[in-house]
């Protein structure tokens, strides 16, 4: 199962806090103290120590194939101890945070690649950092109100990690930072950026590139593999999922899952079933059901901010199934892929590879590959190209998403626009590699979408930090090679894919399920939305939403997407006020 986490540390010279009682609340066991801090978790076993601290979750050994540890040997605890931040970015890599005790301050290190969530509150009497919003509340250090800004701010954000939630008091500690406690009070800082790794050593060619890619991905998985018994993986018949399932064959007992759309162009099972024909695993396949997805329940109810679409309700239904029939302790994906790999349909491979080699690289290469990849004639990608923004630090301006916001939510929202470190580069970062950290980002939002209290461990292999730093070190321009996306990494596992899945460029989705959803549903959804707590409260615009349910304009638009994240976020909203009490609705302020 999924690590869960409560950390409290008292506050205000209390030095005793009610533990036996908060574990009872929460159901989880009191492991130890650090310094003042004290730990619970739903594991039995203990956690890895170091002097003066320890470390939760599932830890590796940077180099090699190897499960998590189970313990630290003297030698390494020393190590760590003596230098934590340092130790534990460069030598180890995992789903972890770690706690320790330095000089009497308290501090809370979230490890790089956000796997393990980590969110903070405070109350009178103490600090609490979790895994999950919902043992803050049942530890009585916040009340559970939601913060309509907070609401506001996320939808306005499209999927960039924050520290702000959407509930009052609760703060996301974001990955790759660290918080101590100092002065009673929390200070949050970055540890680990993305801009440190991203490096442009052109004596590698892509060739050696590919291979090193291999091998670390490779690596990675097994090790995720090594962890666990028996998993389920999700395959699309997709490249990122179908390299996540050749590094896993002969790890695991591992059965795979696909879903498909009655509608063709959304089913993935011929390709699906290729793929798992030929490394020998089982496969279940479904179709997507009507059945399956309740417009009243949200996919996101058990984090602190809304997010998620309906839809998602209908893959997640028998995928559960199977998990639970199967007695699988782990779910795998190949989530990320797209992100980590960069997959890039600009020019600005071709603006990163002149800024970097001036007219001596290959350019007239790069300018064919961009033009075969996206079907774009020369004179429109330098028409691009001339547009992509080159110096000062915002290289890339996230994409904000305005529709369907309210005049009066968007001058609250504009007024403090939403942003992230990451977001800041270096003045002489190239922008594709701006773009690229961006998407990296972006891969953050999706990594927590099941509950930590069911039975299983999702895993994301190719979002495991080694893959992360080796991939920001390849030239942009190397990943469009030969005009086809994600070319490294293509290369890296070639000849461990099938044909049909290695070269294959364009796949399905759920669009006419999630139309047909909403289709089929139109007067609830007509109400809910209309009639709900985002319009109640001045969130949404009404007659945009209202225009947007006219039933000929949802099957010729793609604004379904938006209009299933608002019915998700109606249900979310939903769970967390029953767990407070429904209060009357405010206009937003």
């Amino acid at each position: 199962m999924a690590h869960r986490y409560l950390i409290l540390i008292p506050r205000g010279g209390r030095n005793e806090l009610a533990i036996g009682s908060i574990a009872a609340r929460t159901g989880m066991t009191h492991h130890s103290a650090v310094g003042s801090a004290h730990l619970l978790t739903n594991q039995s076993g203990s956690p890895l120590q170091f002097p003066g601290g320890l470390v939760i979750g599932n830890l590796f050994h940077r180099h090699g194939v190897g499960s998590a540890l189970t313990q630290l040997e003297a030698a390494d605890a020393t190590a760590i101890g003596q230098d934590v931040v340092r130790m534990l970015a460069s030598r180890y890599w995992g789903s972890y945070v770690a706690l320790w005790n330095e000089g009497g301050r308290t501090t809370i290190l979230r490890d790089p690649s956000g796997s393990t969530p980590c969110y903070y509150s405070r109350s009178s009497h103490a600090i609490a950092f979790a895994s999950d919003a919902e043992l803050l509340v049942g530890a009585g250090i916040v009340q559970p109100a939601i913060d309509w800004g907070g609401v506001a701010m996320t939808l306005y954000a499209r999927d960039l990690p924050l520290s702000e939630t959407g509930l009052e008091g609760v703060t996301e500690l974001l990955a790759g930072h660290m918080a101590t406690i100092v002065q009673d009070e929390v200070v949050a800082r970055e540890f680990w950026s993305p801009w440190d790794f991203v490096a442009h050593d052109l004596k590698i060619s892509p060739e050696k590139q590919a291979e090193r890619l291999g091998r670390v991905v490779h690596n990675c998985a097994r090790s995720w593999g090594a962890t666990h018994k028996r998993a389920v993986l999700a395959v699309s018949g997709g490249l990122d999922s179908s390299i996540v399932a050749t590094c896993l064959k002969g790890t695991l007992d591992l059965d795979c899952f696909t879903i498909s759309t009655v509608e063709p162009r959304g089913n993935e099972e011929p390709f699906a079933r290729v793929l798992c024909d030929e490394l020998g695993f089982g496969l279940t396949a479904r179709t997507y059901q009507l059945a399956d997805a309740d417009i009243g329940v949200s996919t996101f109810a058990h984090l602190p901010r809304p997010g998620g679409r309906t839809h998602g309700l209908a893959y997640d239904a028998p995928l559960l199934r199977l998990i639970k029939d199967n007695g699988a302790d782990a779910f795998y994906t190949g989530s990320g892929g797209d992100n980590v790999f960069h997959s890039s349909q600009s020019a600005r491979p071709l603006v990163d590879q002149y800024l970097a080699t001036g007219l001596n690289g290959d350019l007239i290469s790069t300018w064919r590959d961009i033009s075969a990849l996206t079907g774009a004639s020369p004179w429109e990608i330098l028409r691009h190209a001339l547009r992509v923004p080159r110096r000062g630090s915002q290289k890339y301006r996230w994409k904000l998403d305005s529709e369907f916001l309210s005049r009066d939510a968007l001058e609250i929202v504009e007024g403090r626009p939403p942003s992230h470190p990451w977001l800041d580069s270096p003045n002489k970062a190239l922008p594709g590699k701006a773009a690229h950290v961006a998407m990296i980002l972006r891969a953050q939002h999706y990594l927590h979408g099941y509950d930590r209290r069911l039975p299983f461990t999702p895993i994301a292999p190719l979002l495991s930090q080694p893959v992360i730093e080796l991939c920001l070190s390849i030239p942009s321009w190397y990943v469009c090679r030969g005009g086809v996306d994600r070319s490294v990494a293509r290369a890296a596992f070639a000849d461990r894919l099938p044909p049909l899945i290695r070269d294959r460029r364009i796949k399905g989705g759920p669009d006419s399920f999630a139309i047909e959803l909403l289709q089929a549903n139109l007067p609830a959804v007509r109400e809910r939305l209309l009639d709900g707590q985002l319009a109640a409260r001045g969130i949404i615009d009404h007659a945009a939403v209202e225009l947007a349910l006219q039933p000929t304009r949802l099957a010729t638009r793609t604004e379904y997407v938006r209009l299933l994240l608002l019915l998700d976020s109606e249900a979310w909203i939903d769970v967390w006020q029953s767990r407070a009490g429904t209060p009357v609705a405010q206009k937003l302020r």
